[in-house]
């Protein structure tokens, strides 16, 4: 397949692809097309939030074949010849990992650096004060039957530097926040405490089930690290690093790699950080996906930490790490909640929630079928939103009446319009748009 703007149009790819395909190819000279296609699909890939490009990836954008390339080694073998190609132990602007995964080589660099970081000083520490943390874990009632998870949640956060802890909606993950931070103003009272989120949404979520006595102010992690125009990186580094013992991030899922470094490089060598969120849900917008790869992983338990966590719960978990020192180092710092405290797993929600998740399409759709109409019902988009502006009536008509602002924002508060798409008819934009518009009409139908 010859290079030409006329064939990346019809294979959908974009202008930068283009661009940057067309840039890789007179750097190669006359090297073989592969180079150039397989570059414009790598910056196809990263514009849609993946962070590298695989042989199967390529193959779904563009027909291999067409360069007498039919299997992934013969792919790989076809870019280690270029010049621009290297495994990163030289600067070149494409890397191909051993497993077959082709990177741009700055992030590339990232993600090395973030997998560098996360296993530095992986080591249980114990609690200072084991006995009130006893008493403390007696008083904690759980309706939980066998392993409370929440609990190993907060005892591995308690005793790891670095912590995962992953869970969908309803896992108990604000309650395991609650929890921990009166343990660890238990155990730890002078430590400089900070609670950060990726957007001011989630800030004020998060807030708001916090106690006053707590004393803690969150913040976005943009203000936090005093990111602005004028500092990018933020205004903290290594010689620089956040004043804190603790940093607990939330909706961590959300955090592109070039956010999740800047964290990283502002945190002094002795801060402890846990970040929370959901592996299967809100990810990054830009190049990201660091927090879902490490919450995907097994969970691993060393025979020290399921000690530790019989004697402060008396409940009893079993190690896994086969007594092998490589795999203790990999222990104890990533937790998958289990239990879901909103619906049960086989409820109709949590069924279709384990099927989506597991990317069961044709099994999703067949269990939609088996549901009650008003799951499918087919309606006009008129008819759609005819009844969003139904639910929303009250707070149009607070308007009219000239409420309070308080009154009239807990009604908006009340319902969430969610959009599985941003473009299209029935897209964030779309749906936007159409409401703005019905806003003063419906004011002034109200009063």
């Amino acid at each position: 397949m010859i290079w030409s703007k006329e064939q990346c149009d019809k294979l959908g790819l974009s202008e930068l692809a283009y661009q940057f395909g067309s840039y890789i190819r007179r750097q190669a000279a006359c090297e073989e097309e592969v180079v150039a296609w397989s570059a414009a699909c790598l910056s196809e890939v990263i514009s849609q939030g993946k962070r590298c490009l695989n042989y199967q990836q390529l193959s779904l954008m563009i027909d291999p074949t067409q360069w007498a390339i039919h299997s992934d080694q013969h792919w790989q073998q076809q870019l280690h010849n270029s010049k621009l190609v290297s495994d990163g132990e030289t600067v070149t602007p494409l890397v191909l990992t051993s497993s077959g995964e082709l990177y741009l080589y700055r992030q590339w660099q990232q993600w090395q650096y973030l997998h560098h970081y996360w296993q530095q000083r992986l080591a249980l520490q114990s609690l200072p004060d084991p006995i009130k943390a006893q008493a403390s874990f007696a008083a904690w009632a759980s309706s939980v039957t066998g392993t409370d998870w929440q609990k190993v949640a907060v005892i591995m956060a308690l005793m790891q530097p670095r912590c995962v802890i992953s869970g969908g909606p309803g896992t108990g993950k604000t309650t395991i926040t609650m929890w921990l931070l009166k343990f660890i103003q238990q155990q730890y009272p002078d430590w400089r405490i900070a609670l950060a989120t990726p957007t001011g949404k989630a800030a004020m979520r998060l807030q708001s089930v916090l106690k006053p006595s707590q004393q803690i102010t969150v913040k976005t992690l943009h203000r936090l690290l005093k990111i602005t125009v004028q500092h990018p990186q933020g205004r903290y580094n290594r010689g620089h690093p956040l004043p804190l013992e603790l940093l607990i991030i939330d909706e961590a899922s959300m955090i592109d790699n070039q956010l999740m470094t800047t964290i990283f490089q502002s945190l002094s060598s002795h801060t402890r950080l846990i970040l929370l969120g959901d592996g299967h849900q809100l990810a990054a917008i830009e190049t990201g996906g660091f927090f879902a790869e490490l919450s995907n992983k097994k969970m691993q338990f060393s025979a020290s930490f399921c000690q530790q966590f019989t004697l402060l719960t008396g409940q009893v978990i079993e190690s896994n790490d086969h007594q092998n020192a490589a795999a203790i180092a990999k222990c104890d710092n990533i937790v998958t909640l289990q239990h879901n405290y909103r619906f049960q797993t086989m409820s109709t929600t949590g069924e279709l929630a384990v099927l989506v998740q597991q990317g069961q399409a044709e099994q999703v759709i067949s269990y939609l079928n088996t549901l009650p109409n008003h799951w499918l019902k087919q309606e006009t988009m008129e008819a759609t939103l005819a009844k969003v502006i139904a639910l929303y009536q009250p707070f149009f008509e607070a308007l009219a009446n000239q409420e309070s602002a308080e009154y009239c924002l807990a009604l908006l508060e009340k319902y969430r319009v969610l959009c599985a798409i941003k473009q299209g008819q029935y897209g964030t934009v779309a749906i936007n748009n159409w409401l703005q518009q019905q806003l003063p009409q419906q004011s002034d139908a109200s009063s």
